[in-house]
C-alpha cells in the first residue's frame, strides 16, 4: 500500500513540475517578447529594393488598428499600399504616413470590402515586391443570434473571412513568383473572442476562430517556405468601434485596453517566435491570466453578459447613425 502511495506520489508530483514548467515558459517567453527589439524583428522581412520593395500591405488602415500598423511600419521604413473604402480618409492617412517618415513611398487602393474586386487588387499588387500582409480589416457585429440582421451577417462573412483568405492567396503568389530573398510576413487580425465561447457575439466570435485556425495552419504549411504567418489574438484596443460599445453602462470592457500603436508594435514583436499570440504584453498577460487561472465555467457567463451589453450599446450607435 505504501509504494502504491509512493508511486501515486511520485507521478503526481511530475506531472506538477510539468505544469509549472509550463506556466513559467509561457511567462517568460511573454517578458522576453516584450524585450525584443523591434526595428531587428522587422529586418529580415526587408529586401534592397527600395523602390519596388519593402511594402507592408494594410487592409483597414484608415482607423483603429489598422492606422497603428501603418504609423509604425512608415517609421520602421516600410512602404505603405493601403487598402480601404473612403479616398478622403486614405490621402489623410497618406499625409500623416509621410510626415513620420518622408522617405518611404504610400499607395493607395480603393476598394470596399463588403463590395470587393480581388482580381483588380491582384493585378495592382504584381507591381510591388511585399514583405508584409496585415490582414486588419473586419467588424464587430453581435447581439441576440435568432435576431441578427442578413447585411449584418454578410459583413462578418466579407470582413472577417473572405478578406483574410482572398488577400492571403493573392500576397502568397505575388512573393512566390518574385522569389524574394526576405521573408515574408503575415499577421491576421483573429481576436481573444476566437478562443474562446462569447454568448452574444457568436456569429463574430466563430469568425474569429476560423481565422485563428486558418493562421496557424498556414503557419505549419509555410513553416519551411520563409513565410511567417501570425494570428492575432488581441483583447481590447481604443477604437471607434470599442468607444461605441463601452459607455457608462459598460465599464469593464474598456479594462486593460491599450492604444493602436501599442497593438500593433505588441504583435510585430511575435512574429516569427508563434503562430498565434494576444500580441502587447498587457493583452498577453490578461490572456495568461484567464487561460491558466480561472475556470471557464466562472468566466464565460460573466463575458457574456459585458458582451451583451456592449453590442446593445453598439447597436444602438447604428441606429442613431441611421
Amino acid at each position: 500500500m505504501n509504494n502504491i502511495l509512493k508511486t501515486g506520489y511520485l507521478i503526481l508530483s511530475i506531472l506538477g513540475a510539468i505544469w509549472v514548467l509550463q506556466i513559467l515558459f509561457q511567462f517568460f517567453r511573454i517578458i522576453y517578447v516584450h524585450f525584443r527589439n523591434l526595428s531587428t524583428v522587422l529586418q529580415k522581412y526587408k529586401n534592397d529594393d527600395t523602390v519596388k520593395g519593402n511594402y507592408a500591405v494594410i487592409t483597414g488602415s484608415t482607423d483603429g488598428i489598422g492606422k497603428g500598423y501603418a504609423q509604425v511600419l512608415a517609421k520602421e521604413g516600410f512602404n505603405i499600399l493601403q487598402i480601404s473604402r473612403n479616398p478622403t480618409k486614405l490621402q489623410n492617412v497618406e499625409s500623416e504616413l509621410t510626415k513620420i517618415n518622408p522617405n518611404i513611398r504610400v499607395r493607395n487602393i480603393i476598394m470596399d470590402f463588403e463590395k470587393p474586386d480581388y482580381k483588380m487588387v491582384e493585378q495592382q499588387l504584381k507591381q510591388y515586391q511585399i514583405s508584409l500582409l496585415i490582414n486588419n480589416v473586419g467588424t464587430g457585429e453581435g447581439g441576440n443570434f435568432e435576431e441578427m440582421a442578413d447585411e449584418y451577417n454578410e459583413s462578418l462573412i466579407n470582413l472577417n473571412i473572405r478578406s483574410i483568405i482572398y488577400l492571403t492567396q493573392i500576397v502568397v503568389r505575388n512573393y512566390n513568383k518574385n522569389t524574394q530573398k526576405n521573408r515574408l510576413g503575415i499577421i491576421n487580425l483573429s481576436s481573444f473572442c476566437g478562443t474562446l465561447p462569447q454568448g452574444f457575439g457568436s456569429f463574430y466570435s466563430a469568425t474569429k476562430a476560423f481565422d485563428d485556425f486558418l493562421s496557424r495552419s498556414l503557419s505549419q504549411e509555410y513553416s519551411k517556405k520563409q513565410i511567417d504567418v501570425l494570428s492575432l489574438r488581441s483583447l481590447v484596443v481604443d477604437t471607434p468601434l470599442i468607444n461605441k460599445g463601452s459607455k457608462q453602462n459598460n465599464k469593464l470592457s474598456k479594462i486593460g485596453a491599450i492604444n493602436p500603436i501599442q497593438a500593433a508594435e505588441g504583435a510585430l514583436k511575435w512574429l516569427g517566435v508563434a503562430s498565434y499570440s494576444n500580441g502587447h504584453i498587457s493583452h498577453s498577460l490578461q490572456s495568461f491570466f484567464v487561460y491558466n487561472f480561472i475556470p471557464q465555467k466562472l468566466f464565460l457567463p460573466i463575458f457574456a453578459e459585458q458582451s451583451r451589453v456592449f453590442y446593445q450599446n453598439v447597436n444602438e450607435g447604428h441606429k442613431k447613425s441611421m
